[in-house]
């Protein structure tokens, strides 16, 4: 073995941070020291290395915190040795303190521009509903909508709000700085999806927001999605009866005219059944049947694509013409779904949807553009990252079974995942 301790320089004195390498016959061993584990929590500050039968150590490399490097060589092994940063080589092309910066690119303007927003949440755990979740579905706001709201040019924003706080306007100041203008009405649940669009055809940008999160019911009041007329100077009122009833937790809203009358209709995305996950919320399809001064949606979903509705639990959704044909598609991306192709036939109905082969992930979101500059669109879709803890394949994949296993009412989310070939339960505590 070989123990090494670590003297560094203030106020960094136990050299945390630093990377050692030692080699040995040919192979390489890799620490970084950081000796934490866990919540407050540490261990015993010393890196050690096991060795096996060797009896002495080739070389030894150290990058200190600051970047200073220290080589060592043909050093004992079943030792106890202490390095020094003193000893240490400081380059300018290693030590941060020698490199300089002639400009700086970014500048923190933090607060000096109006942008003054605090996001609130209601106190609500979604685990004393459900307590085998992989995650909360009472956290995954706000949305974000960016536009010309009162027609002066400039672009401002809206950021939704939830059942403790209202959703707020910024809008954009000659100056680039914002002043604040909160939403004249309280909503009941998560701004989710939210959607600034010409509803109406006025020239000016209306808004949508889509209700979502966990923190009522099933089909609750709460969830309803709201719509908003804009006067075209940035003063925005709620229209009762544009939308239908739409009392699925929702997590995002696209605007199109998939069916090429001269208005955009809209797909709503469902996201979860609130206390009974992984069932889906429900997606809608709206079409736009509004008429000069009356704004109107009607839910098309069951009469032009009925398996729009259970599509799964949707996270991200883009109208894009995929096949060249000039009339725009659908697709849909969301936990525990394959990426989702729905063709549009002429705005009349939508294809059944198909999907890509062993595209089963936790995907949230989605980006479109000729990256390969071929003339077709491609896709860039965002998944869960592979610093996850568990691993997926298609042979090994991440696996749910969801019932009411104790009989109290609620679905139980039974998770699993592969270990040396045998599919076991993933505690809560290790997800």
């Amino acid at each position: 073995f070989l123990n090494i301790s670590l003297k560094g320089r203030q106020p960094n004195l136990q050299g945390i941070g630093s990377k050692v390498w030692i080699y040995t016959s040919g192979k390489m061993q890799f620490q970084e020291f950081y000796p934490y584990r866990g919540y407050e929590s540490s261990v015993q500050p010393i890196i050690h290395f096991g060795v096996g039968t060797h009896t002495s150590i080739d070389s030894l490399k150290i990058v200190w915190s600051d970047g200073s490097k220290q080589i060592l060589y043909n050093v004992k092994a079943n030792n106890a040795l202490k390095l020094d940063i003193a000893h240490a080589t400081v380059t300018p092309s290693s030590s941060i303190k020698n490199i300089k910066y002639t400009t700086h690119l970014f500048t923190e303007i933090t607060g000096a521009k109006g942008l003054n927003y605090q996001h609130k949440e209601p106190d609500f755990d979604d685990f004393k509903v459900q307590p085998l979740l992989p995650h909360q579905f009472s956290k995954n706001g706000p949305g974000i909508a960016v536009g010309d709201v009162n027609g002066d040019g400039l672009e401002d924003f809206f950021i939704g709000g939830t059942a403790a706080s209202n959703g707020s306007f910024f809008f954009q100041n000659k100056d680039g700085s914002f002043i604040k203008h909160p939403l004249p009405a309280n909503t009941l649940s998560d701004n989710m999806g939210v959607l600034l669009f010409d509803a109406d055809n006025d020239n000016d940008l209306d808004l949508y927001i889509v209700g979502g999160g966990s923190e009522s019911p099933i089909n609750s009041a709460a969830y309803q999605d709201e719509f908003f007329e804009n006067d075209g100077k940035g003063n925005f009122k709620k229209v009762i009866g544009a939308l239908p009833g739409l009392k699925a937790s929702g997590s995002c809203v696209i605007a199109c005219d998939y069916d090429h009358d001269g208005d955009l209709d809209l797909f709503i995305g469902g996201r979860v059944s609130p206390g009974s996950y992984p069932l889906p919320g429900r997606s809608y399809l709206l079409r736009n049947d509004g008429t000069p001064g009356k704004i109107k949606f009607t839910d098309v979903t069951k009469e032009v694509c009925p398996k729009l509705a259970d599509i799964g639990m949707v996270t991200s959704s883009l109208w894009t013409d995929y096949d060249n044909d000039g009339w725009s598609d659908l697709i849909i991306t969301g936990e525990f779904m394959p990426i989702t192709f729905i063709k549009n036939n002429m705005g009349k109905n939508f294809a059944p949807p198909f999907t890509i082969d062993n595209s089963k992930g936790w995907w949230n979101s989605i980006v479109a553009g000729d990256f390969d500059y071929d003339g077709d669109i491609d896709y860039v879709i965002g998944n869960l990252g592979l610093n996850r803890r568990h691993k997926a394949s298609v042979k090994e994949p991440l696996c749910i079974y969801a019932k009411d296993y104790d009989k109290n009412g609620l679905i139980d989310p039974v998770m699993c995942y592969y270990v040396n070939g045998k599919i076991i339960f993933i505690p809560p505590g290790m997800r």
